[in-house]
């Protein structure tokens, strides 16, 4: 059995149906064509926060201590 193949598609624009979109759309129908899921992420309906430097991803193995919306983004990645 195969693995399924995953694009994943991070959209930062924040219009929805823009340019970014169009584009994506059609980068996601062409994967599909060659036996890939697409998935989109739009990112500017995420609340996303920066990073702190503060190591505790490198240090203890673990994801980032920031409580934002990465989290749904990470298994994505």
């Amino acid at each position: 059995m195969e693995d399924k193949k995953i694009l994943t598609l991070l959209l930062g624009s924040p219009r929805i149906g823009g340019n970014t979109e169009k584009i994506a759309d059609a980068l996601a129908e062409g994967a599909a064509e060659k036996g890939y899921e697409a998935r989109k992420v739009h990112l500017a309906a995420l609340t996303l926060k920066g990073c702190l430097d503060c190591r505790k991803c490198w240090s203890t193995g673990k994801p980032c201590i920031q409580n934002d919306d990465m989290d749904q983004v990470y298994p994505e990645i």
